[in-house]
């Protein structure tokens, strides 16, 4: 298939997805050409690079938020692509491979920024052209995935080398570059940093902060994390069990040690919630989960994650920490789902939802969910079923198949004059 055919083949494929699908295509094709800033001169690569991370973050925020968000991140995004086209052209002094970087992950950008369907997908063929087509349509096999990257394309030797090269010169000076360095090696194995963590650096740091430097950078983004991990400590219930590090380490690698077992029941679990979420959500009766149950939407992607990162090759202790990372995650997010549904059960159900509302809930989300979750969760987290009550999930699912429906609504009766 030669490139022109390869780049109608392409576009074809983004004519036929949603915006959001974009983003996450043209952010990929940059993020797997991100090594090539390594190829800057030592005195180019600090400028750089925070432009591309600059870019790289936005998109990403986009690809991976809700889809109403999305518009909150066009201006940052705009700046971002701005300041990515200004900084490749500086860079072409210092080699194609740098200049090429740069040139994707402001293509990446724009794809958030603007709001016709033509420019955004023109600015996605322009990122797909510079990982090359023919990777850039291997990506499409698994649309909005966060698969490693690479895992299934033919790693050039000058991308292995770049990634040396730039890692060598973040490692140099972690206290600026330590978040970046862990942010993208987390996308790179395919265990992206939680993507609300993502969202609320992306959206909190403004233009100035960014014109401040890196190291100004780095500070907003160790405040915003430190934001963002006191919320999610907030959200903890005593229902969702603490993670005590040397026993989660024992069983984490108790499940590395069956990596084919531990793959199926990820999988497995992400399957089942995922088809119970979506039969409910194509029923016909809503278009989106009651607001108590948006947890449960962020759930499938962990467990497919965790698949991901035990099937992945890399090393032991690597593979230990960022699968005990993941769990985290998840506990987490079980955690947030019965915080939310705690709150919701001291309110009543009653008159809130059709009877055809309530009877789809029964028989979609009410069937498997709860016990692929409680199993699911367990097995991971290392504890008996029995040890995870999720008592506000069972009670709250419980108390909306009992609530009264609410009235239906009828045309209203003519005017007597009408009659």
């Amino acid at each position: 298939m030669n490139d022109v055919t390869l780049r109608e083949s392409v576009k074809t494929w983004l004519q036929e997805h949603e915006r959001q699908t974009i983003i996450w295509f043209a952010s990929r094709c940059a993020l797997a050409l991100l090594p090539h800033i390594g190829f800057a001169s030592a005195s180019a690569t600090n400028q750089f690079a925070s432009a591309v991370f600059r870019s790289l973050l936005v998109s990403t925020a986009a690809s991976t938020c809700d889809l109403l968000k999305i518009n909150t991140l066009s201006d940052s995004a705009r700046s971002a692509d701005g300041a990515a086209r200004s900084i490749a052209k500086l860079s072409k002094k210092d080699g194609m491979l740098a200049h090429n970087a740069a040139q994707a992950a402001a293509s990446a950008a724009r794809c958030t920024s603007v709001l016709s369907n033509f420019a955004m997908i023109s600015a996605a063929l322009d990122a797909s052209e510079e990982i090359g087509l023919q990777n850039a349509k291997k990506e499409m096999e698994e649309p909005d995935q966060w698969n490693g990257l690479w895992l299934d394309l033919v790693t050039p030797e000058q991308t292995r080398t770049g990634w040396v090269k730039l890692k060598k010169l973040l490692e140099a000076d972690l206290k600026t570059w330590g978040f970046w360095l862990e942010w993208y090696e987390g996308i790179l194995n395919g265990t992206p940093l939680p993507w609300d963590l993502t969202f609320d650096i992306a959206t909190t740091l403004t233009d100035e902060d960014w014109d401040a430097g890196a190291e100004h950078v780095a500070d907003r983004i160790r405040e915003v994390r430190a934001g963002w991990e006191a919320d999610q400590e907030l959200q903890r219930l005593d229902a969702a069990p603490e993670m005590e590090t040397s026993k989660l380490l024992q069983h984490v690698q108790t499940l590395l040690a069956n990596p084919d077992m531990t793959a199926l029941a990820a999988e497995g679990a992400a399957d089942v919630l995922e088809r119970s979420i979506n039969e409910f959500l194509t029923s016909g009766v809503a278009n989106c989960l009651p607001e108590e149950l948006e947890h449960l939407e962020g759930l499938p992607d962990i467990f497919r994650r965790i698949s991901s990162l035990v099937k992945a090759d890399g090393l032991a202790n690597t593979k230990e920490k960022c699968l005990a990372e993941e769990i985290e995650r998840l506990n987490a997010k079980v955690a947030a789902l019965e915080a939310a549904l705690k709150v919701a059960r001291s309110k009543t159900l009653n008159g809130r939802f059709s009877e055809a509302y309530i009877t789809t809930l029964g028989k979609t989300l009410a069937v498997a969910t709860p016990a692929t979750l409680a199993l699911g969760t367990t097995h991971f987290f290392g504890i008996a079923p029995t040890d995870l009550t999720l008592e506000n999930f069972r009670l709250w699912l419980e108390s909306a198949s009992q609530a009264a429906p609410a009235p239906e609504t009828r045309d209203a009766l003519p005017s007597p004059v009408d009659l």
